[in-house]
């Protein structure tokens, strides 16, 4: 073999030898370690029971507004889309040939009274002449009395009938309400059962929430819809409205109805509920969701959004520290959000430790370096983490060098003390005055 190929290999195993060197070590020189992650310890908490349902806006009263009678249209007495006192005049008919009509049958009326006078005075002249008048006289005129007295009832009711028929001339609102638009103008010959407008009771409106038939039994189990039939409003169960842009709507309501049917072909049942709504800012027809607040509490844990990942599946699932300082990736059971968390029904066990930090740098099994961490309340952690081996010259809770009594790592394998803590501070002395022992 040459020289030259001699020098060749030589330089092919340095190369390989500095590669492989490289391989075992970190950035920087440092040798690779387990990944810092920081976890907290989720304890149980008490939350107020609530079920997350759609639904949509209606009126909680409807009016159809038509004539009853035949006739020209003399004035509209409203606007378009204006609030509607009950018993306000909505449209005039033309009303001569009603006004005739209960004059003639006052005429009537007073005809068949005056008759009725005439008939008893006959009575009451027999009655005293009762020994020199036959007795078939007699039955004449009591007849006769009992004639004019059904032909004054029937001359009673006609002229109560010509009154109803001119009060049905003045179109009045039924109840309260915003009225919608009308295709009916001045001058326009509408018939009986015509339809002038709708009137629609804005304040409050309904809201009706769709529900399958599997929370239902659960909820009749645990009496969180009792409260619905009996007691005031103060007793039923709460709603709260998320409004279609994501808004909290600011007034609350309660649910007032359970069906009692469920569906057969979708196998939910609603519940309905009424909402105040005195700004008309809820309109019939509006897609809402609502936060119905049952009776009782339910026991959950209140996870960081952070911490939770979806697998393939869509399944919710959280990374969890072992007892051998490994992640252990486990699906966990999620019904809601609250703030900043995703509220957890299963899959978390009292003393485990949740990974929130450093989630994407480690797998299933992976060895890590625990740190503990806290969540602030707008869901922030407050604690930074560097890699292990790293001597940062500040690590710890925001808001002073001292960093509390848990600085980052501190006591941990894999991160070295946190400068500012007595552990940091001990660990520098030594270094500083060369007085290793």
């Amino acid at each position: 073999m040459s020289a030259r190929s001699r020098y060749t290999l030589a330089a092919i195993a340095l190369l390989s030898l500095t590669t492989l060197a490289q391989a075992q070590m970190g950035r920087g020189g440092a040798p690779t370690g387990p990944t810092a992650v920081g976890y907290i310890e989720p304890t149980p908490e008490n939350i107020p029971l609530v079920q997350h349902l759609s639904g949509r806006i209606s009126a909680s009263s409807t009016a159809n507004v038509s004539s009853q009678l035949s006739g020209t249209v003399a004035s509209i007495e409203f606007e378009e889309g204006a609030l509607i006192e009950p018993g306000a005049v909505l449209l005039t008919l033309v009303d001569g040939t009603q006004q005739a009509a209960v004059a003639i049958a006052r005429a009537n009326l007073s005809k068949a009274e005056a008759s009725l006078v005439t008939a008893q005075q006959a009575v009451t002249r027999n009655d005293a002449l009762a020994g020199s008048i036959t007795q078939v006289a007699r039955d004449t005129a009591r007849t006769a009395l009992l004639l004019a007295q059904a032909d004054m009832e029937v001359q009673q009711a006609n002229l109560r009938s010509a009154e109803i028929a001119l009060n049905q001339t003045r179109i009045l609102a039924p109840v309260g309400g915003v009225i919608g638009t009308t295709s009916v103008n001045v001058g326009d010959v509408i018939s009986p059962q015509t339809a002038i407008a709708t009137i629609r009771q804005l304040d409050p409106v309904y809201v009706t929430l769709v529900d399958t038939s599997r929370n239902l039994l659960s909820l009749r189990r645990a009496n969180a819809l009792e409260n619905g039939s009996n007691g005031g409003a103060s007793q039923r169960p709460e709603v709260t409205v998320l409004l279609e842009d994501g808004s909290t709507y600011e007034r609350t309501g309660y649910v007032d109805l359970a069906d009692v049917v469920v569906s057969e072909s979708t196998g939910t049942f609603n519940l309905r509920a009424v909402i105040p709504n005195p700004d008309r800012l809820l309109m019939p027809g509006m897609f809402v969701r609502a936060d119905v607040k049952l009776a009782g509490e339910q026991s959950v844990y209140l996870v960081p959004q952070r911490a939770v990942m979806r697998d393939s599946r869509g399944l919710a699932t959280a990374f969890f520290v072992t007892d051998d300082d490994k992640a252990d990736l486990r699906v966990i059971e999620t019904n809601r959000s609250l703030d900043h968390n995703w509220v957890v029904t299963a899959g978390i066990n009292p003393g485990d430790r949740l990974i929130v930090d450093g989630i994407q740098k480690i797998s299933d099994n992976s060895p890590i370096a625990p740190v503990p961490v806290e969540i602030g309340p707008n869901g922030v952690i407050a604690q930074t983490l560097l890699p292990p081996g790293s001597t940062p010259e500040r690590v710890g809770r925001p808001g002073g060098a001292g960093g509390g009594d848990r600085g980052a790592g501190a006591g941990r394998e894999g991160a070295g003390p946190a400068a500012g803590t007595e552990g940091g501070a001990a660990a520098a002395r030594p270094a500083a005055g060369g007085n290793r022992p």
